[in-house]
């Protein structure tokens, strides 16, 4: 008997181990679109994920990293050449949604601010979107790339944190005033 409250005891310290790492994280979602006269495009969506407990000052974006949501976006960064990970630019495609995790991010995004620019020299006009989806989560840290660039995967499945948007304004101010306009969100080595 002692033994069957031994393995309970056990279970319960495992899963509120695992329930202690998870944390709540803000996703960023970039998504650029350019046009020109006669033409318009997208250039795929840019993941980056941040603790939400470093969102208390307008710093927070120092402490942002690429997200690799996906096992398979991971797979397809190996080169068995050089039997490292690469991840040159990275772009979220139109494809890539259809997958479960990406569908949660995608359906579950905030739109939280809108930059256009123009471009004189090229006249191509460029708009920038940018997105929020508040997550729960435990994620670990993988080094990629020649410069081995500091990013996240997730280790368990994410959750939407449903009540961030019921968050004190003075809480997510910083996070909803930034300017994105600068911010270089295209993920290269």
């Amino acid at each position: 008997m002692k033994y069957v409250y031994f393995l309970i005891f056990l279970f319960f310290s495992v899963v509120d181990a695992k329930a202690q790492n998870i944390k709540h994280y803000l996703v960023f979602t970039f998504q650029q679109q350019w046009k020109s006269d006669k033409l318009s495009w997208n250039t795929g969506d840019y993941l980056w994920i941040v603790p939400y407990e470093s969102c208390g000052s307008t710093s927070f974006v120092k402490d942002a990293v690429p997200l690799f949501a996906e096992k398979f976006q991971l797979d397809c960064l190996y080169d068995e050449e050089t039997n490292n990970s690469n991840f040159g630019q990275w772009p979220i495609m139109r494809e890539d949604y259809k997958q479960p995790i990406m569908k949660l991010l995608k359906k579950n995004r905030k739109l939280i601010q809108v930059v256009h620019s123009y471009h004189q020299h090229t006249k191509f006009s460029k708009t920038l979107k940018v997105f929020i989806t508040p997550i729960s989560v435990q994620c670990l840290v993988r080094y990629l790339g020649y410069k081995k660039r500091e990013v996240l995967v997730f280790e368990s499945s994410p959750s939407v944190w449903k009540d961030f948007w019921s968050l004190p304004e003075i809480e997510i101010k910083n996070i909803l005033n930034y300017d994105f306009s600068t911010y270089d969100y295209v993920v290269k080595n």
